[in-house]
């Protein structure tokens, strides 16, 4: 029996050792750690009434840091409680005491009924520094019966591993406005330049009281971890009216200092007490998002974020030339993760280059699809441009992304790309094809001919463009631009033929493009780079591809014999026709003159073959063909004529050539001073030019003497 009181006794000294040697500190936190969760203290106030807390938070703002917290008296007895004889006090781990008071809303709210509930919001000014752990809530009442005349009920305290903050992704109760909601972070994204992070979150709002409330009185701030805190910008929230078991996201927005944000930020929601000049925290909400000071967590050109139920993706960035300047164009494409329809958002943005912001009034948003809702799975494009001197090296280039919705007036940034390039345009041979595969106006362009054709002061470049409308609905066709450059990047626009109308499933058209070139213009090859036009509203006459070229492809054209103005009078392509002429004369015009023959004039005659290649909706009269003739001599004299191709008003007109083979067509010129104008007759020169309204294109051209049959 002595061991065992002995072995009790070394026992009990070896704890009593062990204890004294650790620090009154470690003492507290273990101590704090076997206190029981905050929903279990209880302090009885009477023999069927008691008081809990709940919702401890903390706002930094320009009186100090706040601490709120509510207190719920519940009252079981069958008279009303009366809530004068207690008052709280708060001290923190020093035992240095803080001033509590109601928020102007509670302040009335005196007594408790019956069989009742109470809730009661506090709030005091209290360290900028200590934990909510570090709190001890004192529940006092009025006794004269005792010394000081108070007597302390209990003491309700956090346990040491409690936090206020309340993670992403989970949902939190609190008390606000007349009703109560359940609230959580359901998203987040965040993006930073080397000063700035860019915070985009969706906040989950859902009714769970009994009253529709909206979201007017209620802010939002972001905390950093060292007390900063930054305003939020969240709209216009007084038009978010949420019906009892209604659920309601909302987008805000913040920019943060890096350096302010790195260690970690938080989401609170608030509520303005204005008559005590103080905001009140309702919930503290973790955004769980690595912020660092070195290094950019921007996504760069091909990268995606996720943003509600859409990702988007920042396809490309190109550069363009426009008129005196440059183009810069970026490509987002939306796609729809969820399971319904859904509208497109209303993506705009802003570039920085090289760290200076492009001018926002400047930069143009468009939505290259047709449609008015996007289905589950599908992809919309929407290119963002905007303007910058040729001369730019680009080494830096940020993309700020951000949305507008329906009511608002301002767009929100919501993310932001970042990289030290923009894509490159690759060229294609001419054999490639040109989808567009925007919904609403799907197409494939192919470009059927590419020709450098002759002029006194330019030369053209001379493009056939067939357009196939690959969507099971007639629609208008994308406006289509371009430009041509040559290996010295000297940018010539090119100009398109127009075609207003709607195109059959399947359907065809042919457009003509040119681009005038200085006859200096170095056209070993060039690059025609087509696109759409997002500057102008349909394929117009005299667009200039320079404004805007969305999603351009470009294909290299070398010049070589079969590219050129045509030597022979074979095998001439106007459009999808083909035209040829044989047995070409220049003679002398003779009219009878009763039984004789007089010479009035001179003329052209030939046979000729047209050809037709293909059906196209946009067989047009514009254009046509002017045939010329050319006397070789000091005085260059000339006579011409210009005729419809195919024209099945004009059908057998002399001035309309039919689709057939062997057929014949003649050119007159009697004018009185004919044979003063051809004295010379010894060579002459036929040109063929396609001619479309106030244009001229010289397709072929040969040199033939007078009076001799050329074939």
């Amino acid at each position: 029996m002595i061991l065992k009181i002995k072995r009790v006794t070394t026992i009990m000294l070896m704890l009593c050792m062990a204890l004294s040697f650790l620090s009154p500190a470690s003492i507290h936190v273990n101590a704090a750690n076997t206190r029981p969760s905050i929903d279990k203290q209880i302090i009885k106030l009477s023999a069927k009434s008691s008081l809990t807390l709940k919702d401890a938070q903390f706002l930094s703002q320009e009186r100090g840091r706040v601490l709120s917290f509510t207190v719920t008296v519940t009252n079981n007895e069958n008279k009303e409680l009366n809530l004068i004889d207690y008052w709280i006090r708060v001290k923190d781990s020093a035992n240095k005491s803080y001033s509590v008071n109601l928020i102007t809303a509670d302040k009335s709210k005196t007594k408790v009924a019956a069989n009742s509930s109470l809730n009661l919001t506090y709030f005091g000014i209290v360290d900028s520094t200590a934990k909510i752990s570090d709190y001890k809530f004192e529940i006092i009442k009025w006794d004269f019966s005792v010394s000081g005349y108070e007597r302390k009920l209990g003491t309700i305290q956090y346990p040491a591993s409690s936090t206020e903050k309340v993670q992403a992704f989970t949902a939190k109760a609190m008390l606000y406005d007349t009703t109560k909601v359940r609230s959580a972070l359901k998203q987040y994204l965040v993006s930073q330049d080397d000063d700035k992070a860019f915070v985009t979150m969706n906040f989950l709002v859902e009714n769970v009281g009994s009253k529709t409330t909206n979201l007017s009185k209620m802010k939002f701030f972001v905390q950093t971890e060292n007390q900063m805190t930054y305003d939020v910008d969240t709209g216009d929230l007084s038009k978010v009216i949420i019906q009892p078991s209604e659920r309601k996201i909302i987008t805000l927005h913040s920019t943060i200092p890096i350096e302010s944000a790195k260690k970690g930020i938080n989401l609170t929601a608030a509520v303005a007490d204005e008559a005590n000049n103080v905001t009140i925290p309702l919930g503290v909400f973790i955004v769980p998002a690595k912020i660092g000071a070195q290094t950019s967590s921007a996504q760069k050109i091909g990268g995606a974020f996720s943003y509600n139920d859409y990702s988007i993706k920042l396809n490309n960035i190109q550069r363009t030339p426009s008129g005196n300047g440059d183009v810069l164009l970026a490509e987002l494409q939306i796609t729809n993760k969820s399971n319904t329809f859904k509208e497109i958002p209303n993506l705009s943005g802003v570039f920085t280059v090289n760290g200076v912001d492009m001018s926002a009034s400047q930069t143009t948003s468009t939505i290259l699809d047709q449609i008015a809702l996007l289905g589950p799975g599908e992809t919309s494009s929407t290119v963002i441009r905007t303007e910058i001197p040729f001369s730019t090296s680009i080494k830096e280039i940020v993309l700020a992304v951000a949305e507008k919705k329906t009511g608002e007036e301002t767009a929100k940034t919501i993310y932001h790309f970042s990289d030290n390039h923009v894509n490159i345009i690759p060229s294609y041979n001419i054999d490639q094809t040109y989808v567009i595969s925007n919904l609403g106006r799907r197409a494939d362009v192919k470009l059927l001919r590419a020709t450098y054709l002759e002029g006194d002061r330019y030369e053209n470049i001379y493009f056939e463009v067939e357009y196939q409308n690959k969507e099971n609905r007639p629609v208008s066709p994308a406006a289509l631009a371009g430009y041509v450059q040559n290996q010295s990047q000297a940018t010539i626009p090119v100009t398109f033929t127009e075609y207003k109308e709607k195109i059959m499933p399947t359907g065809k058209v042919l457009l003509t493009a040119w681009a005038k070139v200085p006859k200096t213009y170095t056209t070993d090859y060039v690059t025609f780079t087509i696109g759409q036009s997002i500057s102008s509203p349909g394929t117009g006459e005299g667009t200039t591809a320079l404004t805007s070229i969305a999603q351009p492809f470009a294909y290299k054209v070398v010049k070589n014999d079969q590219s050129t103005t045509k030597t022979m009078l074979k095998d001439i392509g106007v459009q999808n026709y083909v035209f040829s002429m044989n047995n070409v004369l220049a003679s002398f015009n003779e009219v009878q003159v009763g039984n004789d023959y007089m010479t009035n004039g001179v003329k052209l005659t030939f046979d000729y073959d047209l050809q037709k290649l293909g059906d196209y909706e946009n067989e047009s009269n514009d254009h046509k063909i002017l045939v010329e003739v050319v006397n070789l001599d000091s005085k260059m004299a000339q006579f011409s004529k210009e005729f419809s191709i195919n024209d099945p008003v004009k059908a057998d007109a002399e001035d309309n050539l039919k689709v057939g083979t062997k057929l014949s067509k003649s050119i007159v010129e009697t004018t009185p001073e004919v044979f003063i104008k051809f004295e010379s007759r010894v060579k002459y020169r036929v040109n063929v030019y396609h001619v479309y309204k106030d244009e001229k294109f010289l397709m072929a051209t040969k040199e033939i003497t007078w009076f001799y049959i050329d074939n």
